[in-house]
């Protein structure tokens, strides 16, 4: 039963009364300020009731081709703390390493502008992780300041300040813990993340087909309109932030059905659609790259070389980490990317070993000469392989990424900056890297 009901209307007064403030009493029967000082009393009371809390549906972005799909937030709010956790969706961006049932707290404050404002004040990784910047963008255009629309003992609605997402933020049942709430989500979390494609199905006619975009987006044709659904993670399958409509019934909630591996909308009138994670044939999984292999490549002299490495996680269903790919240079990290929508590996030029700030081990594109490409970026110079039946990688120029006619491997260089001044070490003919395979053992 939703006890408490406010709406953002009620405000609304206020924009026409600025000079009442002051008085005792207006056509509401108190002041603009009254009124405020009241519903600010009533939300942080929503807000701290919840002995277990809340979950926030965070989305982050402005425009469907800048969002990430959405993430679950768990929050509890007390005594102007409030702590947070995040699913595995969100980690994968913050940090896959870091324990899935971490918590955080910080500070939050409610405020009064025309209306009431959810504000965390202080610093928390979780909260502003996606407002902050990262890498060569700006920030993933995510909000930490809210504006309250809608507010009940069960369910708030919010409004990003900044960038306008509506957001939902449901009561956590008593009974059940964060830990395991946040296990169910991250177990369909991690199955669905394996699929790269789906069929939309209604009483068994397909309608669509379509792709999952590394925004985690869901992404389709329906009667000749594009979509790019966002959808979040449940517990028990998954909700599209907005629900798609087919023949005249909307879809929004779905169960997950981990035998056939598919989603069935549980909504009054929609159950018969069923969307279908699917697998192209030939199609190779995240998790099949990992493992032991036998890493062979030539330098530019011709000589064969050889050696053991292994295929690590990194980033779950997007990167990984090739132990022992450079030769002699201790602690190097190499990096390989997932393509998802290809099921190949990927390896372009990035940093393998930082030493200071201007001081770095680089793997950068190589011409046949042994000149290099002395220019970062994952996609530049990329090379691309695919794991065949007979378990082996064999890495090629990607036709579609930059340099895709000139180079033929890479090159481990050391890049120092001093003084405005750049000097390249080289590391020997052995980091030299061309016909490069992987076998796995």
């Amino acid at each position: 039963m939703r006890d408490f009901k406010y709406y953002i209307l009620l405000f609304a007064g206020v924009l026409f009364m600025q000079s009442c403030l002051h008085e005792e009493e207006d056509i509401f029967g108190k002041s603009a300020a009254e009124r405020l000082n009241e519903a600010q009393k009533l939300y942080e009371n929503i807000l701290t009731k919840p002995s277990n809390g809340w979950v926030l549906e965070y989305i982050a972005g402005d425009t469907d081709a800048t969002r990430r799909g959405a993430f679950n937030f768990l929050l509890k709010f007390e005594n102007g703390t409030v702590t947070a956790a995040v699913d595995q969706n969100a980690l994968d961006d913050i940090d896959p390493s870091m324990n899935t049932h971490k918590k955080i707290t910080s500070l939050y404050k409610l405020e009064q502008d025309m209306s009431i404002t959810l504000s965390f004040d202080t610093y928390n990784l979780f909260l502003h992780y996606y407002h902050e910047q990262h890498g060569s963008y700006t920030t993933y255009k995510g909000d930490f300041e809210f504006t309250i629309m809608e507010a009940y003992d069960d369910l708030i609605i919010l409004r990003g300040k900044k960038y306008g997402n509506i957001m939902e933020m449901h009561r956590l049942p008593d009974n059940v813990t964060w830990d395991d709430y946040l296990d169910q989500i991250n177990n369909i979390y991690n199955q669905v993340s394996e699929y790269p494609e789906f069929s939309i199905h209604q009483s068994n006619n397909q309608l669509s087909s379509g792709s999952i975009l590394e925004t985690r987006q869901f992404s389709f044709s329906y009667e000749g309109k594009s979509y790019l659904k966002n959808i979040v993670y449940t517990p028990t399958g998954m909700k599209l932030i907005q629900p798609l409509t087919i023949n005249g019934k909307e879809a929004q909630n779905f169960i997950w059905n981990s035998v056939n591996s598919s989603f069935t909308c549980t909504d009054n009138g929609a159950t018969d659609i069923v969307i279908q994670m699917t697998i192209p044939a030939g199609h190779v999984r995240y998790s099949e790259y990992l493992g032991t292999y036998l890493f062979k490549y030539k330098d530019t002299a011709g000589t064969e070389y050889s050696r053991t490495v292994n295929i690590i996680q990194k980033v779950r269903g997007k990167s990984y980490i090739v132990e022992n790919f450079a030769y002699n240079v201790s602690d190097a990290v190499v990096v390989m990317q997932y393509d998802k929508s290809r099921g190949m590996l990927c390896i372009g030029a990035h940093t393998v070993k930082p030493v200071g700030i201007d001081d770095n081990y680089n793997l950068y594109p190589m011409v046949d000469t042994g000149n290099f490409y002395a220019s970062l970026g994952e996609a530049y110079g990329r090379f691309m392989g695919k794991l065949t039946s007979s378990n082996l990688i064999q890495l090629s120029r990607d036709p579609e990424g930059s340099l895709s006619t000139t180079t033929v491997g890479f090159r481990v260089i050391r890049r120092v900056i001093s003084n405005g001044v750049t000097s390249n070490y080289d590391t020997g003919i052995q980091n030299r890297y061309m016909v490069m395979s992987f076998q796995k053992q």
